[in-house]
């Protein structure tokens, strides 16, 4: 029997397709089955064939990412010139310190928030419909411009997509700061 780490990595050297790669990690991370770390190590150790499409899905989820829809946006934005640096799953909070959301993605100079909506988490049942417009309009309370986008967006209309960042990007730098926190916030500090 092998430790999980080691599993798992053998598993994803094998795979070559990046969101399989990342379903696997992320699900494992997010469960708290091993951290993050453990998976590097494991990388590092192995042999080196097979190794190029973890490492980047392992970079990305340094970075923040935390599912495979967001490992496939992340490498959307990243392609893009024009498009200023995003950081992932940024928790963000009022100007008291009172929790709002998790964004997906994040410019913070701009206040601009990037919604991966997808259709399992965000859209399958008039419940989930009805916490995504929420969690939107919290967001918008504070001052932040959000744009919501459907995974499949990125294939089907990559060039309106990013038209519609673009867009959205200069909504959000000319609109007044946003007042809120980011990180951990002062109700969590101490």
């Amino acid at each position: 029997m092998a430790p999980l780490p080691r599993c798992i990595v053998d598993h994803i050297r094998r795979l070559k397709d990046h969101e399989e790669i990342a379903a696997v990690v992320t699900e494992a991370v997010q469960r708290a089955m091993v951290v993050l770390d453990e998976l590097w190590l494991e990388l590092e150790l192995g042999p080196r064939k097979g190794s190029a499409a973890p490492r980047r899905v392992l970079e990305a989820a340094g970075a923040g990412v935390l599912s495979p829809a967001e490992f496939t946006a992340r490498d959307f934005w990243e392609a893009f010139d024009d498009l200023p640096p995003m950081e992932w799953n940024v928790s963000v909070y009022d100007e008291n310190g009172h929790f709002l959301a998790t964004v997906d993605g994040l410019v913070k100079e701009f206040g601009f928030v990037w919604e991966i909506d997808s259709v399992e988490h965000h859209l399958a049942t008039p419940e989930q419909v009805r916490e995504t417009l929420a969690r939107q309009r919290r967001l918008r309370a504070v001052g932040l411009h959000v744009l919501g986008s459907r995974p499949r967006q990125r294939t089907d209309d990559p060039r309106g997509l990013h038209e519609d960042l673009l867009a959205h990007l200069a909504v959000a730098a000319a609109l007044p700061p946003a007042r809120v926190l980011y990180g951990p916030g002062p109700a969590l500090a101490g």
